[in-house]
């Protein structure tokens, strides 16, 4: 009896701040559109070429195919603070 008390308060500690969550975004989302925010660079009007990225996507998914896709912690973190920095 008292691993199933135990076991329904775990359960319940996991999924009430979740039901929370999805309350508090149910509450805010009523009556309001979605709002999406664009990077500098495509709002600047540039040209987007998409032959380029059509073969960088391609490349990578080539490379992921042969497990010979790389990640870089550093490149991620100087994408983060580029990110972050430009907010």
């Amino acid at each position: 009896m008292i691993e199933r008390i135990d076991s329904q308060r775990m359960i319940g500690n996991i999924t009430e701040p979740e039901e929370r969550k999805k309350k508090q975004f149910q509450e805010k989302g009523e009556g309001q559109g979605v709002s999406v925010e664009l990077s500098r660079r495509i709002t600047s009007g540039g040209p987007v070429n998409y032959e380029d990225l059509s073969k960088k996507v391609e490349n990578i998914r080539a490379q992921l195919r042969k497990n010979a896709y790389e990640i870089s912690p550093e490149k991620i973190l100087q994408g983060l603070e580029k990110f972050l920095s430009s907010k």
